[in-house]
């Protein structure tokens, strides 16, 4: 059973969300608590309980979740708000606090976030001191300048490749506020990278609780389900996350935005390749060639660089052998527009695995191949009947 204590200065409120909680087979509702001191004297003497912060707490007290959640590390705190926006969401993570939910969605999403704060509380606790390990996973990082170009179905299919192929596998999806990488796998994971925020050590315990595993064998960390909660990931955690991965993956394949932002430069920064996604119209290729001006700036060196050219075979006016010479920069690969592509998309599944006869699917073996050499990993082990076993037709998960 999960103990729950409940603060609110509004009687009213503490006696809604107590309600709600005594309704919830997996929680003990440890009471109304009077003052916030009742709240720490509660979590003191049930050490693994979830604190409860209603609308009508301020930033002074919410402070205690700061502390408790460095002092004891099995206490969590969920806070419940008037209203939800990006800033309130900010301020709570900064203080500590898992999940917060705001008062029209209280009978629905109130008990659910206090098992996930339980959950992820448990996972801190559990995890205890471990000599430091040196890294060797190898990072990919997936980028494009303009939105899309495929690079999430390129991200998803090359993962989900190396991991068949026997590599321990991890899709990182960076695009912060609308990650797709779940959607195209079908999956709905329960924790997000945004479970991260605010947490003070990445042991294994707290990555293994944040990963959502994919029936191919890959391991995929989600964006937030929420695009509000995108905003209190940092470059920083980011950058943490990474190098936490690198001593559990053999390779981490990273998602990213059309945006270069700090998030999106700490993804390229801490890759030792990576693979640029664009395809033939002018606005692509324009965007291209200033990107790749630019990521020298930024510590990513161009020998590190493969330009992966989408739809390469569009008969659109811009021949693909010219992309070369108005990026600056040869093009590696070249992927076919299929219609296995939007088909896979549709029904959740990569299009390795959904068409594995398709020309995408060939050549995305190709790329998946080729970035094995570059990364010297041992060659991908591919059936010659198909790359997966093809699961029944699904309607896709939005």
């Amino acid at each position: 059973m999960i103990r729950v204590a409940v603060y609110d200065k509004d009687p009213r409120i503490a006696a809604l969300l107590l309600e709600v909680l005594r309704r919830d087979r997996e929680s003990e509702p440890l009471g109304a608590a009077s003052s916030i001191d009742d709240v720490r004297r509660a979590l003191s003497v049930h050490p693994g309980s979830v604190g409860v912060f209603g609308p009508s707490v301020g930033s002074d007290e919410l402070a205690v979740a700061s502390e408790l959640s460095r002092t004891s590390p099995g206490s969590s705190f969920v806070q419940v708000v008037d209203e939800l926006d990006a800033e309130t969401i900010r301020a709570s993570m900064r203080h500590g606090i898992r999940d917060v939910v705001a008062i029209p969605d209280v009978e629905r999403e109130f008990a659910p976030a206090v098992h996930r704060a339980h959950e992820m509380a448990t996972a801190v606790a559990a995890s205890s001191a471990r000599p430091e390990r040196n890294a060797h996973g190898r990072v990919v990082t997936v980028f494009s300048t303009k939105g899309g170009t495929g690079r999430s179905t390129v991200a998803t299919n090359l993962a989900a490749l190396q991991a068949k192929a026997g590599t321990s596998t991890l899709l990182l999806d960076a695009s912060r506020r609308f990650g797709d990488c779940a959607s195209l796998l079908r999956l709905r994971p329960d924790h997000t990278l945004s479970d991260l925020v605010g947490v003070t050590s990445l042991d294994d315990t707290i990555m293994q609780a944040v990963a959502t595993p994919h029936e191919s064998g890959l391991t995929l960390f989600a964006a937030p389900n929420d695009p509000l909660e995108g905003s209190a990931l940092s470059a920083d955690l980011l950058s943490s996350v990474i190098k936490r991965l690198r001593e559990l993956y053999q390779l981490i394949v990273i998602d990213t935005n059309s945006s270069l932002d700090d998030f999106t430069n700490a993804a390229l920064g801490s890759a030792d390749l990576a693979l640029m996604v664009t395809s033939l119209d002018l606005p692509a290729i324009k965007d291209a060639k200033l990107c790749l001006s630019m990521l020298d700036r930024v510590g990513v060196a161009s020998e590190r660089v493969r330009v992966v050219l989408n739809r390469a075979n569009s008969d659109v006016g811009f021949p693909s052998a010219e992309v070369a010479k108005a990026i600056g920069h040869p093009v590696a690969h070249g992927l076919p527009s299929d219609v296995a592509v939007p088909r896979a998309i549709n029904d959740g599944v990569p299009v390795v695995w959904h068409s594995p006869k398709s020309k995408i699917a060939k050549a995305l073996s190709k790329l998946g191949e080729d970035t094995r050499h570059d990364l010297a990993l041992a060659p991908l082990k591919v059936e010659k009947r198909a790359l997966f076993l093809r699961p029944a037709r699904a309607k896709a998960t939005i």
